[in-house]
């Protein structure tokens, strides 16, 4: 799905409209084996535009409509079945023409997006090369520009509910407010993470609960990592950053017991803050991060 940050910045300039509906849209995404509920899809179906053009890359069009009104097809046959060095993987869905010698591509199964030229291309083919953009809510971040510190300064004033509370070190803490909990994580984390004499740093961690709704685990570091628990559908969730990252971190994470975690959980603090702050204003697991059952 669209991030919220993302549906924000959108519909403040009147590009997005919830409540289309479009039988031929739907139709040409799902021929693209294109989930409708997946961050790319709904820019497509709900936006109100046919292109969009920013100075960050080349001119994004709408696919559906291009497939429609345009020549979206003769540029995906020249991609998946007329290419002299290759074809490309029909799951790579161009969404811009060439620009100059290189164009957008959106990633049907990892999700990634790339702005490639075609040596890129050939690269692409034989795996070697990786997306700029993990998602696609990551790539509108980059290409309109918006900041998440902008997303993160509109939900910090909100309320919450008065059934929240932080637990740490065998202590709990009623939160009020997203003001009243960073300004507390921030004074904790000066707290709870340490380091050893070998250098190793033990990074603190922090539980946010939600009675019967879930508690979200925040470490305190700016390799942040998520970890969430549902009450709802008994389900953990772990926050998911770079998908491609194998191994484990440097550092210990302190989710109970000090040990090391997946490095492709880890995400930037700032990221993980919005992400914590947006469940607890909307009370369900937002698209600001990925996030994955392993």
């Amino acid at each position: 799905m669209l991030s919220e940050k993302i549906k924000k910045f959108l519909q403040q300039n009147k590009w997005l409209d919830l409540e289309l509906e479009d039988a031929e849209y739907d139709k040409v995404l799902q021929e693209l084996n294109i989930p409708l509920d997946s961050a790319f899809a709904e820019f497509q179906r709900f936006t109100t535009l046919d292109s969009f053009s920013t100075a960050k890359a080349a001119e994004i069009f709408n696919i559906c409509w291009e497939s429609l009104y345009g020549d979206f097809h003769l540029l995906a046959e020249s991609l998946w079945e007329n290419r002299p060095w290759g074809n490309l993987p029909k799951n790579f869905v161009p969404f811009s023409h060439y620009s100059g010698d290189s164009l957008l591509l959106y990633d049907t199964v990892g999700q990634g997006v790339y702005y490639v030229n075609d040596a890129e291309i050939n690269e692409i083919i034989q795996g070697e090369f990786a997306p700029q953009w993990r998602n696609f809510n990551e790539f509108l971040e980059y290409y309109f520009e918006v900041e998440v510190d902008d997303f993160v300064d509109a939900i910090t004033k909100t309320e919450l509910s008065t059934n929240i509370k932080i637990e740490y070190q065998n202590e709990q803490e009623k939160i009020t407010s997203n003001e009243q909990l960073e300004s507390r994580l921030s004074e904790l984390r000066e707290i709870l993470t340490i380091t050893n004499s070998k250098g190793v740093k033990c990074i603190g961690t922090v539980d946010v609960v939600v009675e019967n709704l879930g508690r979200m685990s925040i470490a305190l570091d700016e390799r942040c990592i998520l970890q969430f628990y549902d009450e709802v559908d008994d389900i953990y969730f772990n926050s998911l950053g770079d998908p491609l990252f194998v191994g484990d971190t440097a550092d210990l994470y302190d989710f109970g017991q000090p040990s090391v975690s997946c490095e492709k959980y880890v995400v930037p603090y700032v990221v993980g803050l919005a992400a914590l702050k947006g469940w607890l204003v909307s009370e369900k697991l937002g698209a600001e991060i990925s996030w994955t059952e392993e």
